[in-house]
């Protein structure tokens, strides 16, 4: 027979993203919906798989990635390049991509009544911003809410209700930009140095509430300056980018 749902969207998932670039591929789901990971690490990808039942996460734009694919999938399957998949199994994937949109415009954090941007990771029951890693605290992510934007934008349909998320989100992401500022790479370490023609960048969280910069150290403790948490963390991970920059200079949709 046929070749299953997995392989076909494995075989999907391979023709569009090149291997050798892609860093990672990530898959949510447990028990035998994994089994799409094991076909694609047989493909050459490197795979993560994130069990549902722990708790929502935006990492690093992979879980929208996938959103993205997925939907992409389904018009594909829509214009019969895998007319073999059940009818069935094609509803189910657009009420899952449903649930999924659902989700990205519940989790939005709300400070004051304003719908600002996501958290790193929410909590699954109460889709409230959570703790990943000791230094990944409940805040405002810089980065991860450029992904989630970012599928927003490509959807087919924008109701008002994703219209009014995506804008709130940019306006946010206008509102926290910083300048003058710019991060010297070191040999084994990263330095913020005042750069009057510097700018803008991101911090990769903000405190809820105060929109102030954030740093964590491996311990838990909270930083309001990259250059208070340890060597290991200052050169470890991307407390500043410029990921929002794109959306922020294209504005607001219509």
């Amino acid at each position: 027979g046929h070749e299953s749902r997995q392989e076909a969207f494995a075989k999907y998932i391979a023709k569009r993203l090149n291997r050798k670039n892609a860093k990672s591929v990530l898959e949510i789901g447990s028990g035998r919906t994994c089994r799409l990971s094991r076909i694609l690490q047989d493909k050459g990808f490197k795979m993560t798989c994130i069990d549902p039942k722990i708790d929502l996460q935006y990492i690093q734009e992979k879980t929208t990635k996938i959103l993205l694919h997925k939907e992409k999938f389904d018009l594909d399957y829509n214009l019969k390049d895998f007319d073999f998949i059940d009818d069935n199994y094609a509803e189910r994937a657009g009420v899952a991509l449903e649930k999924g949109i659902r989700c990205i415009l519940d989790t939005q954090i709300v400070v004051d009544g304003v719908k600002t941007a996501w958290c790193q990771q929410h909590d699954e029951f109460t889709l409230k911003p959570t703790q990943g890693r000791a230094y990944e605290i409940a805040s405002i992510s810089g980065s991860e809410s450029v992904g989630i934007v970012n599928f927003l934008k490509s959807l087919p349909v924008r109701t008002d209700e994703i219209k009014e998320s995506i804008n709130c989100a940019i306006s946010w992401m206008t509102e926290v930009q910083i300048w003058g500022i710019k991060v010297l790479q070191l040999v084994d370490d990263r330095a913020v140095v005042e750069d009057p023609e510097a700018g803008p960048i991101w911090a990769r969280f903000y405190e809820i509430g105060t929109n102030t910069p954030i740093f964590v150290d491996r311990d838990g403790s909270i930083h309001y300056e990259m250059a208070g948490i340890s060597q290991e963390r200052r050169a470890g991970y991307s407390w500043y980018g410029s990921w929002p920059k794109s959306l922020v200079e294209k504005g607001p949709v219509k």
